[in-house]
């Protein structure tokens, strides 16, 4: 079981540096630009060539034509709250970059940091769940998949299911735990760290966790799900920075009573999802609530 001890953070930021690189297809073609027949219009020339390499290639995401493949999965999604003003400065392209360099090394410093419980011997590590098996930027956060198939973790077990349901339990509410710990000490992160190398940086980082299936495009390429919807949905619901879904997550077997007494269920209407959805919210984000936002949470 995951115990929640408190975070001890650095005045400087300390972990492996990655250097960040990218295999996307870049549409760059030559364009030749001419008066048009009226003199109010342009034309715009491209070779036959270029034209042709416009096409669904520039997706990097594989053969699209691929069989889809079915996976059971914990869709998580961090996103910058403030990021979308803070490429607004001047000159972003000077710090934009770097401010991301520095909060992705960090984010996944903290996911590997928060998820391992002790190393076992020199080459092996003990982890309190997987580590995502996918992760996407998405402009301003950061999509992260996590294999959560209980037959495939009985299956590792040589257990026919009887006896695992709560060990998977135990690991969700593992991943629950560590992303409700990473959300949190960016706020300390931002403070101590990127706000003495940029200007108002985002201050907060938040999180919307759900528990489904998704669909493999260009054979595991990219994933499509209902899940990764709701999750998106859950990271800024009304006024909250902390939201996971109720269904697939039973914290009364995967939490410690002293850790799931952090949060409460309510029901809620969630956008294209359902008008009563049952999430599990932190005490005391909704204790800091407007009378306006508290409306919109009902006890179920």
């Amino acid at each position: 079981m995951k115990i929640n001890e408190d975070v001890i953070y650095e005045e400087n930021f300390e972990g492996d540096e990655v250097n960040f690189t990218t295999e996307n297809v870049i549409f760059n073609p030559n364009y030749v630009y001419a008066l048009g027949e009226e003199d109010s219009s342009i034309d715009v020339l491209i070779s036959n060539s270029d034209l042709d390499e416009f096409n669904p290639s520039l997706l990097n995401i594989g053969e699209i034509d691929i069989i889809s493949e079915r996976r059971e999965v914990i869709a998580s999604i961090f996103d910058l709250e403030g990021f979308t003003d803070f490429c607004k400065q001047v000159d972003p392209q000077l710090s934009v970059p770097s401010f991301l360099n520095d909060f992705l090394n960090w984010l996944y410093n903290e996911i590997k940091k928060e998820i391992t419980f002790k190393k076992d011997t020199d080459d092996t590590t003990i982890l309190w769940s997987e580590l995502p098996f996918f992760s996407k930027f998405l402009g301003d956060g950061i999509l992260l998949l996590w294999n959560i198939n209980s037959k495939e973790i009985s299956n590792g077990l040589n257990d026919n299911g009887s006896k695992t349901h709560k060990q998977v339990q135990t690991l969700a509410g593992n991943i629950v735990i560590s992303l409700d710990i990473i959300s949190n000490s960016y706020a300390k992160f931002s403070k101590t760290n990127l706000s003495k190398r940029y200007v108002n940086p985002p201050h907060k980082l938040r999180c919307g966790i759900a528990r489904g299936s998704v669909l493999s495009i260009g054979n595991g390429q990219d994933y499509v799900g209902p899940c990764i919807n709701i999750a998106s949905r859950l990271q800024k619901l009304h006024g909250l920075g902390f939201c996971f879904q109720k269904r697939g997550f039973d914290i009364e077997l995967g939490m410690l009573e002293s850790l799931r007494e952090d949060y409460i269920l309510k029901k809620v209407k969630i956008r294209g999802i359902g008008d009563n959805e049952l999430v599990y919210i932190k005490k005391t984000e909704y204790a800091k609530l407007n009378d306006v936002d508290k409306k919109y949470f009902e006890n179920p």
